[in-house]
């Protein structure tokens, strides 16, 4: 890498040939980045993850989340290693966007279904329910579609015949009270594959300014070259040194290169993260899956001959008219998939991709139409990565923000040795001393001396069991009230299952309590004392036997105060009021609607409130 100098220092160039001078001046430009632009990006994302870690120590280090976690993996283990599961897996691995070469992704597909039923805290009765609705889909849509798919029953039925029979002892017990709303399934994969996604994070955390300034020289040489190739909108024998002093567009041309170069290298560590847990970000927020057996070939157009002009056929004016194409093949079945579920728009972006790939090295494509195209496809992306960037700047509540205790270094190490011991069965009954020097001894010492490990370990417990939580429940306050659309769902929160529950929470409890008008709860803290009370109110009912209650139990069982004079009761609906005044206030609520906005879990912070 060559050595940045500062303005005012280019006597010291002479020395270097017009290029390298250049280069030099570029680099030193004030306007030129200096350091990461996405460093706060990047960080946001290692602590997302590291969350999810810290969660799951968090289960491992209680005794009874902890025995519910090797339950839910013991079932998971002998869900995939079933021969009727990988039966299906092998059958259905050439239809899904999955990582084909294990088929481990399809196998978390298998289980979904299950995990999803753990976080809705579900029993196996309403798993069945659940599975035969779905076959039952499945199969209604395939017919509309006039899908024929050549599976054997077993494949088809996996869900309702296959795991039913493996789940004959499992008693159905969740985590809810102990995964702070992260999803079981993320839950279980960082449980499962914790190791590779620390190495992983590590992989990310490693890009450092110094590596930055390396690949800030190296795009800037190549776009140089660019210039020079007449593959910009720049011309060819431009003085860029001259051009650099008055011409903000040429910088931010630079600049735009680096952005772009460092946003790309950040997105295949991130997705090096998720594939280290068979997981898709994508996937996970509701898409489905895009095909990649798509193929391109080149063919060739010949001009049709018919017999009445076959005789003035001149053979170099039909070479002429000849037609190079390119021809694409993909299946007719996901295509259609595709525009049913609303997703085609991912379908047609692979599409185009893989046609670009084809011709990407051809000489008629000029550099302005090859930037174009990635420009195009990466807009959407470093604009998601630019308001995550902010988001991160400006958040008060990460994990390892200046105000908490905990860090990066520290939970790393801990980690590393926590995992080390759960995978040691036989060292379980070591003394902690006799662990950390053992794993001192076999890491050769890569995380330091086993006094420091283990003061290590024990700040990780103590951080995961009384900060944790609070710290968890403090993000999701700080992030209900600002927009989060502009966050993609590359950068969204792994546990923003809690968000959507706050929000359709107070939806439900507006809709069905519109008569408690400025008595409902405003706040998280609020709703989840609203939550409680109303959880106390309808198991006491639902023992009695009741099916319904006198609006004065309810107002008095979550407000505390006495209902005098119904008359007195203000309340407001924008969705259920007349404009000409108020329905009067009902005699009696019934059960259910009690029962309604419990389905939206958000008393999920422990010790947040006593």
């Amino acid at each position: 890498m060559l050595k940045d100098l500062s303005e005012g220092q280019n006597s010291k160039v002479d020395g270097y040939d017009l290029q390298q001078r250049t280069l030099i001046t570029i680099l030193n430009h004030r306007h030129l980045f200096r350091s990461n632009p996405f460093e706060d990006a990047k960080n946001g994302v290692i602590a997302e993850w590291m969350q999810l870690l810290m969660v799951v120590e968090r289960i491992k280090h209680d005794k009874s989340s902890r025995e519910i976690l090797e339950k839910v993996d013991r079932l998971i283990e002998e869900i995939f290693s079933n021969s009727d599961v990988n039966h299906w897996v092998k059958a259905n691995r050439s239809i899904f966007n999955s990582y084909a070469n294990t088929g481990d992704e399809l196998k978390w597909e298998a289980v979904s279904l299950l995990l999803g039923c753990l976080d809705n805290g579900d029993k196996y009765n309403t798993y069945l329910v659940n599975a035969f609705e779905r076959q039952q889909e499945r199969t209604e849509r395939e017919s509309k579609q006039q899908i024929v798919r050549v599976r054997d029953a077993k494949v088809i039925n996996i869900e309702t015949k296959i795991l039913p029979s493996l789940m004959e002892d499992f008693d159905f017990q969740n985590l809810n009270d102990y995964r702070l709303g992260y999803p079981h399934h993320l839950i279980m994969r960082a449980y499962r594959y914790g190791n590779d996604l620390l190495k992983k994070i590590a992989n990310l955390n490693s890009f450092d300014n110094d590596k930055f300034l390396t690949l800030r020289e190296d795009v800037v040489s190549s776009y140089l070259d660019s210039i020079t190739s007449g593959q910009t909108k720049y011309p060819t024998k431009m003085d860029v040194v001259s051009a650099s002093k008055y011409r903000h567009d040429l910088i931010h041309s630079f600049n735009r290169a680096i952005e772009e170069k460092v946003a790309n290298k950040l997105k295949e560590d991130v997705e090096a993260i998720e594939k280290a847990l068979n997981f898709k970000r994508i996937q996970s927020a509701g898409f489905a899956p895009i095909v990649t057996d798509i193929t391109v070939a080149d063919c060739t157009v010949h001009p049709q001959v018919s017999a009445e002009n076959s005789e003035s056929y001149d053979e170099s004016l039909a070479q002429s008219l000849c037609e190079e194409r390119l021809q694409l093949s993909f299946q007719k079945s996901e295509f259609i998939k595709a525009l049913n579920d609303g997703y085609y728009r991912h379908f047609i972006s692979a599409v185009s991709d893989a046609a670009f790939e084809h011709i990407e090295k051809s000489k008629e494509l000029t550099w302005r139409g090859s930037n174009h195209f990635r420009m195009r496809n990466s807009e959407n992306y470093i604009s998601g990565l630019w308001n995550f960037q902010h988001w991160s700047l400006v958040s008060c509540t990460q994990v390892f923000n200046k105000r908490t205790t905990a860090s990066f270094v520290v939970m790393q190490r801990g980690m590393h040795f926590s995992h080390w011991c759960f995978k040691q069965e036989k060292q379980r009954r070591q003394t902690i001393r006799q662990k950390t020097e053992l794993f001192v001894k076999e890491t050769e010492g890569r995380f330091g001396k086993a006094s420091t490990v283990r003061q290590s370990y024990e700040a990780l417990k103590k951080f995961t069991k009384e900060c944790l939580p609070e710290i968890i429940y403090s993000q999701v306050q700080e992030r209900l009230p600002v927009e989060q659309k502009g966050l993609s769902d590359f950068f969204s929160p792994l546990n923003s299952a809690v968000d959507h529950n706050f929000i359709g929470f107070n939806k439900s409890i507006q809709e069905n309590f519109y008569w408690l008008g400025e008595q409902l709860p405003t706040e998280p803290i609020e709703a989840i004392v609203f939550y409680r009370k109303l959880v106390r109110l309808v198991r006491d009912l639902e023992a009695k036997g009741e099916l319904e209650v006198a609006i004065e139990v309810v107002i008095k069982c979550l407000t505390g105060k006495v209902l005098e004079d119904k008359s007195s009761v203000i309340h407001y609906s924008y969705s259920r009021l007349s404009p000409f005044g108020n329905y009067d206030l009902p005699n009696t609520v019934e059960v259910f609607n009690l029962k309604e906005p419990l389905k939206f879990q958000i008393d999920v912070f422990p010790g947040v409130l006593i």
